[in-house]
């Protein structure tokens, strides 16, 4: 759903996928109805790593972002109701929805380990479809909500 690269030419995509899905031969197994994926691929197009999170609903990353040579965000949502939680393999970092779905922003570095990940939301529906990241390093975040 998203595609950004960093200054040295790695190509950074973000989504989601549903069931087990494989990228070049890692076979990634999905925790619910689906999951987000974030990976790295060599300028080359080699599959560097992949990082996953996800809940048994279903969450979204709607778009991703790097700032050239430090960082990459995704953002996208989290679906809530009962068993909106999500987890980061390789993390101790859960998120769990508010209600109905729930903004959500995660911050990697450039050799894909989690450096945070937040979740906002109420009542209503929040989705986060798009990101940026500013000079100063400023995470800017677009989307929806819904009361």
């Amino acid at each position: 759903m998203g595609v950004t690269t960093d200054n040295a030419g790695n190509v950074y995509m973000a989504g989601k996928y549903e069931l087990n899905a494989v990228f070049s031969g890692n076979t990634l197994t999905c925790a619910g109805n689906h999951d987000i994926y974030l990976a790295k691929y060599s300028p080359t197009g080699s599959l560097t790593w992949i990082r996953t999170a996800g809940g048994v609903i279903g969450d979204y990353a709607h778009a991703v972002a790097c700032d050239g040579s430090n960082n990459v965000v995704i953002a996208g949502e989290i679906e809530g109701g009962m068993g909106g939680v999500i987890s980061f393999p390789g993390s101790t970092i859960t998120l769990n929805a508010f209600n109905d779905n729930d903004f959500m922003v995660a911050k990697y570095d450039l050799n894909g380990t989690l450096q945070w990940a937040r979740r906002e939301g109420g009542w209503g529906s929040e989705k986060a479809e798009g990101v940026d990241i500013d000079n100063s390093g400023n995470i800017d975040c677009v989307g929806k909500f819904k009361q």
